[in-house]
């Protein structure tokens, strides 16, 4: 099944890989079509409810990148490929989010795509960073920002470059 794995780019940089093809997926959260997320949306078709659980790991990424503040500031997603009964959903009243899922780890997922935020997102997510509000404009600009798909042959150039120019904001 195809799961979406939010994570930071400096996590995923350190992260051991296989690349461009293999990931070892780490324990942790991880979104996905989940049996919550159909009956969330009963007359999706697949392609939305993937869309869903692609969001729901946005927003995870968000979460991650205002937490580790000396991370890059950018949103991040890990496509991959890992057997069905490899996650898990949350199930229970502290998740919100119907395509959450657990996984105790996958070894030799394989990756379908990396997704990062456009370099001027960085500047929301600093100013976020800061614990007040943000502007309409700033919530705005990060609402319809799309992340950048890549694919995983592009990955380790990625990294050096996005690693290589200093964070905007």
């Amino acid at each position: 099944m195809r799961a979406y794995v939010p994570i930071t780019l400096d996590a995923l940089a350190t992260t051991p890989l296989q690349l461009p093809t293999k990931w070892d997926v780490p324990a942790g959260v991880v979104h996905f079509v989940t049996p919550q997320l159909r009956a969330e949306f009963p007359d999706a078709d697949e392609e939305e409810l993937e869309w869903e659980a692609f969001n729901g790991a946005t927003d995870d990424s968000f979460a991650l990148a205002l937490q580790n503040t000396g991370a890059i500031p950018r949103r991040a997603v890990l496509s991959v490929d890992i057997p069905d009964r490899a996650a898990t959903p949350v199930i229970g009243t502290n998740n919100s989010v119907a395509s959450r899922g657990q996984t105790s780890g996958v070894s030799g997922a394989e990756v379908a795509a990396l997704h990062i935020d456009e370099a001027d997102v960085a500047s929301v997510i600093a100013a976020a960073r800061t614990g007040g509000a943000l502007s309409k404009r700033q919530q705005t600009a990060l609402d319809d920002a799309h992340l950048l798909w890549y694919h995983p042959a592009e990955i380790p150039q990625l990294l050096k470059d996005v690693h290589a120019s200093p964070p905007d904001g």
